[in-house]
């Protein structure tokens, strides 16, 4: 689960970037966050209190250290 924060854990991982995309879905809003040439998307359930940046928001993205996979490209 990655959830958009400014104060992170240190034992958490994190990003930093920019927001190049936000597209509304009704229940939640997903995100496409630029990091370094590489995009992290992320999905977030739309709810009261919850941060809500906008396109061209510099943030940090931030998970659990046991909630990351490493996945391999394709091929």
């Amino acid at each position: 689960k990655m959830v958009f924060l400014e104060d992170v854990p240190a034992s958490w991982n994190r990003v930093s970037g920019t927001v190049r995309e936000v597209i509304y879905m009704g229940e939640t809003t997903k995100y496409v966050v630029g990091v370094g040439d590489e995009p992290v998307r992320v999905k977030q359930q739309n709810r009261l209190g919850a941060a809500r940046p906008k396109l061209g928001d510099a943030v940090t993205v931030a998970w659990q250290v046991e909630d990351g996979r490493i996945l391999a490209e394709p091929g």
